[in-house]
Order: C-alpha cells, then sequence, then structure tokens
C-alpha cells in the first residue's frame, strides 16, 4: 500500500516537472527552465553512467556539432549585416543545454520508475493538467488576471492585457501560439488511445482541446489533422475487421461534444466564444471561395516578400515577426530566410524532417502516413509564427525524440539478452 501510494507520487511530481518542462510557465523571477536545466544536470552527472545510455541513443555529439555550427553561422550572418541581436544563437544553445537534459532526465525518470506505464498516457496526463489550469482561468477571472501579473512581472509586453479579455487561458509561455498546437496534439494522441487503449481517453479529449482553442484557433486546425491521421489509419484496420465499433463511437462522441461545450463557453465567455466562431466561418467561407480574416492576411502576396540579393541566400539577421522597421510578417517561413536565409531555411527544415523520421518509429506499421501528419503539423504551425526555436512545441517533439530512441534501443538490447 505504501509503495503504491509513493510510486503514484513519484509519477504525479514527474507529470509536474515535464508540465513544467513543455509548458515553462513565466510565473517565477527567472525561467523555470533554468531551474530543471539545473536538476537535471545534477542528475545527469550523478547517474552518468547509467543516462549515458540515452545520450548515446540520441547520438547527443551529432546534436552539438549541428546546433553550435548553426549557431556560428547566424553569429556570421548578424556581422556581415552589422547586426544588433546579440542572442541570435542563443535559442539553439538552450536546446543544448536546457532542452535536451531535461528531456533526457524525464525519460530516464519514467523508463525507471514507470516502465509499466504507457509514454502516450503519460504526455495526455500533463496536457490534461494544463487543461484543468485553462478551464479553471476561464472560470476564475482572478487567478487568470494573477497569471497574466505574473508574465507582465516577468517582462511580457502590454498587449498580453488587452488579449487577455478573449484569450491567454492557462500557464504557459507562448499560450496565443505554440501552447495551443501541443494542446492539439495531445488532444489526437488522447482519441488515438481512446481506440487502441481504453476508452476512457476519449472523455479527456473536450478539456484538452478546449484549454488549446480558447487561446488559438491553431489548435483546432492542429487537432484535425491529427484526427485525420488518426482515423484513416483507423480505416485500414477497419477494412481488416479491426475495431470498427471503437471508430464509430469514437468519432460519434467527438461531434456530440461540440454543441454542449460550445453553449456553455458562450455562457461563461461571450467574447471568446465569437472569436473561436469567427475563426470557424472563416474557414467555411474558404471553402466556399471568399477569404476572410487571417486567411486575407495568408493569402496576401506582401507578406511573402523576401530580402533581395544575396541577403536571400544567407539572411538579414533579423525575424520580421514583429517590431521591424521596414516590413513585417508573421509567416514563420518567410521569417527564416529573412533571419538565415534560403541556406538557413534548408538546413533546419532537413533537420527537423530527420527528426520526424525518427519519432515516426513509435508507428512502423504507419510510418509513412505518421511522417506526413507530422510534417503537415510543421507547416501548419510555421504558417503562423516560427517553429524552430524555444517553444513549447519543439520542447514535447525533442520528448517525443529522446523517448522513441531510447525506447528503441531498449527494447533491442532486451531481445538481445
Amino acid at each position: 500500500m505504501i509503495n503504491c501510494m509513493n510510486k503514484n507520487l513519484k509519477y504525479f511530481l514527474l507529470v509536474i516537472f515535464t508540465f513544467l518542462y513543455i509548458y515553462y510557465p513565466p510565473i517565477f523571477p527567472i525561467n523555470v527552465h533554468h531551474l530543471l536545466a539545473g536538476i537535471s544536470w545534477f542528475v545527469i552527472l550523478s547517474n552518468y553512467n547509467k543516462i549515458s545510455r540515452i545520450f548515446k541513443s540520441i547520438r547527443f555529439d551529432k546534436e552539438v556539432v549541428f546546433l553550435v555550427i548553426l549557431s556560428i553561422y547566424l553569429y556570421f550572418v548578424l556581422i556581415f549585416n552589422n547586426g544588433s541581436d546579440i542572442i541570435i544563437g542563443y535559442p539553439y544553445i538552450r536546446i543544448l543545454t536546457h532542452v535536451i537534459p531535461i528531456g533526457v532526465v524525464i525519460v530516464y525518470w519514467f523508463s525507471k520508475n514507470h516502465s509499466d506505464k504507457n509514454f502516450l498516457v503519460f504526455i495526455v496526463h500533463v496536457g490534461l493538467l494544463q487543461s484543468v489550469i485553462s478551464i479553471l482561468a476561464l472560470l476564475n477571472p482572478s487567478f487568470q488576471n494573477w497569471i497574466i501579473e505574473s508574465m507582465l512581472a516577468y517582462g511580457f509586453d502590454d498587449i498580453i492585457e488587452k488579449l487577455s479579455v478573449y484569450r491567454l487561458y492557462g500557464m504557459s509561455y507562448t499560450m496565443a501560439y505554440s501552447m495551443p498546437i501541443v494542446q492539439g496534439i495531445i488532444a489526437s494522441i488522447a482519441v488515438y488511445l481512446s481506440i487502441n487503449k481504453k476508452f476512457k481517453y476519449i472523455f479527456f479529449v473536450p478539456f484538452i482541446i478546449v484549454s488549446g482553442a480558447i487561446n488559438a484557433r491553431i489548435s483546432i486546425v492542429i487537432f484535425l489533422i491529427g484526427l485525420s491521421y488518426i482515423l484513416f489509419n483507423q480505416f485500414i484496420q477497419v477494412r481488416q475487421g479491426k475495431k470498427i465499433v471503437g471508430l464509430i463511437i469514437v468519432v460519434s462522441l467527438i461531434f456530440i461534444f461540440y454543441i454542449p461545450l460550445s453553449n456553455i463557453l458562450n455562457t461563461i465567455s461571450p467574447s471568446t466564444y465569437l472569436w473561436i466562431n469567427e475563426g470557424f466561418d472563416q474557414i467555411f467561407s474558404l471553402f466556399s471561395g471568399e477569404i476572410e480574416g487571417y486567411f486575407t492576411y495568408l493569402f496576401d502576396p506582401e507578406k511573402f516578400i523576401l530580402p533581395n540579393n544575396i541577403q536571400r541566400i544567407f539572411g538579414t539577421s533579423y525575424k520580421v515577426i514583429r517590431n521591424y522597421e521596414f516590413y513585417q510578417s508573421d509567416i514563420g517561413f518567410v521569417n527564416d530566410i529573412w533571419k538565415g536565409g534560403i541556406i538557413y531555411s534548408i538546413v533546419v527544415y532537413s533537420y527537423l524532417f530527420l527528426k520526424t523520421l525518427s519519432i515516426s518509429n513509435i508507428s512502423k506499421s504507419f510510418k509513412s502516413l505518421l511522417v506526413i501528419h507530422i510534417l503537415l503539423i510543421l507547416i501548419a504551425s510555421n504558417l503562423k509564427g516560427t517553429i524552430f526555436g524555444t517553444n513549447e512545441f519543439i520542447n514535447i517533439f525533442y520528448l517525443f525524440f529522446i523517448y522513441v530512441n531510447y525506447s528503441g534501443i531498449k527494447n533491442v538490447s532486451t531481445k538481445k539478452g
């Protein structure tokens, strides 16, 4: 009994640790990743003989070489253009010193103490914790105000006060962009688990997807991409006579959940409900040939203007997503070319593609389909902002990368034994 309680407590603490890693909420005086990285490096050095296997499984030495060279390249671009962004390479060094080491320790603790549990279920529990916090912030304005005040004290621009009228519910660093992307992914995972593991996970989906949608409508797009992948995956199995009942029930429940959730949201926060509905209207209008809302931005040729001459190849060292004197665009692909040129963009996208191939090993039966699914998420995400850097999506992306590679090595060694 006591051992069971201790194991459950360890699991809950690991969920919290992973929550802080993925979302790194700005509610402390310093970046919470600094604290987690300090703990992680202590654990790594104290258990190096065991943890070194995880570093070897992900070929950490090659990660170091690649990300250091990428940073050096950007600093050359910075010097060549007389730029002023002295931390231009910091996000990639931080991946080496913070993101990967913390992810390694999470995988180490999970494999050591909870190897009997499903890693995808663990991730859903982390996403569910975010959804509880988000819905509490939606229901309790005082709680949301405390979060916004904490973000302002941390150093966020006061524009978040205006956004908080109809969004910014939860605890995460970028609630208007990559946190909702992560919630859309985790909601898709919950659907997958409800069909393939236990049906109960379908009841997590409404809470997780709502927690994303009330912060950014891209969460719904990401979820629909994930849902399409899962349905196609299951359709193939249904043709083989498998899981047809579970598939029908899950799809039906997703549509049944929509109406009551919409009504509840309209009652609690009419402004948020109106804002989300406007997004749906824009999508439906697009299919009928009309371009409205953000799609007018997305289809505006002026938002795809690239630098001229040699700067198009090597970049300008500037991102034009905000506060650029001459030009502004939110499109991630455009920003990457402005920042590091076509060379940088090709290298980064090739790197993410190779990582995607590695992650896809988690589902070898539908490997090619899963690759397409992850790539579609990357493309959709990069239309609203720059996806490769330090953000919630990259954190969970590396966490999956580490876990899949290490579990693959572990399985091989177990079979050999």
